[in-house]
């Protein structure tokens, strides 16, 4: 327990930042075709969801339920979602897939450091093989089920192909001198996609997703969304959707009030 007075608010720690409270994963539209607005003229997009959760949650769970929530309370089904890495994995990706949607934004590297992580193996998912840096197609794949962690992935090996590998010592540090690769079982799309990053067209085909940092700002800054004054999930997940109904409100205000000006101006 962090806090006596609020036992629903946990410690949460992401990089550099660390918090006792929750965490708040916002959703709003976006027109990718429509030319980006001036700072005279306000901007027509809005936020469609809030979702208010403990700080243990990912960022996944966060994207699902939102997902969710805007499907049954609001009949919005997004042709395409622009994220940040956080809620770009292996799992989202395939979900997407399946629910015909575009799920836009980079992926995590890698947490494996060096030439010879995951990154440096053509893993082909659909037949169950990789062929490593040194051109070697893997031997043995197994389908492991963790029952325990939830988890499901595969397991490649090359066996006795390793053991006169001139790199051996570079590429892994077990005992019997063999490399085993493990990937999940959507590998493939994170695979793609980091492929997709590095294309010079990456960056600026994220532009769309530049708008909900300035949402992020608005929210902290002019409402408070960092700061609550309620304690309890569900008060404090009220307060966070009161605060998106009246940052939605105040973009309409600034809608409305800017077209009448420009009606006004208008030549006869």
């Amino acid at each position: 327990m962090q806090n006596p007075h609020d036992p629903d608010a946990h410690y949460g720690n992401k990089g550099s930042k660390q918090w006792v409270g929750y965490k708040v994963h916002v959703v709003e539209s976006v027109d990718p075709q429509q030319p980006a607005k001036t700072k005279a003229e306000p901007g027509e997009h809005f936020i469609t969801e809030i979702v208010t959760s403990e700080t243990a949650q990912n960022e996944v769970a966060g994207l699902a339920e939102a997902l969710k929530r805007q499907q049954e309370q609001h009949q919005i089904t997004p042709a395409a979602m622009y994220a940040d890495a956080g809620y770009v994995t292996e799992n989202t990706l395939a979900q997407a897939q399946r629910n015909a949607m575009e799920l836009l934004g980079p992926t995590r590297p890698d947490p494996h450091k060096g030439p010879y992580n995951a990154d440096a193996f053509v893993v082909d998912v659909e037949n169950e093989r990789a062929v490593c840096p040194q051109g070697k197609t893997s031997t043995q794949c197994s389908q492991i089920k963790d029952s325990y962690m939830g988890s499901e992935y595969y397991r490649l090996e090359w066996g006795s192909q390793c053991d006169g590998c001139p790199v051996q010592k570079q590429c892994t540090r077990a005992k019997s001198g063999r490399r085993i690769l493990v990937v999940g079982l959507h590998h493939d799309l994170v695979q793609r996609r980091r492929g997709e990053m590095k294309a010079d067209n990456f960056s600026r085909s994220m532009y769309p997703r530049n708008g909900i940092e300035g949402t992020h700002s608005e929210l902290v800054r002019g409402h408070g969304l960092r700061q609550t004054k309620y304690r309890g999930f569900d008060r404090v997940a009220l307060s966070h959707y009161l605060i998106g109904a009246a940052c939605n409100v105040k973009r309409l205000l600034r809608r409305l009030a800017f077209e009448m000006e420009m009606g006004r101006m208008s030549p006869a």
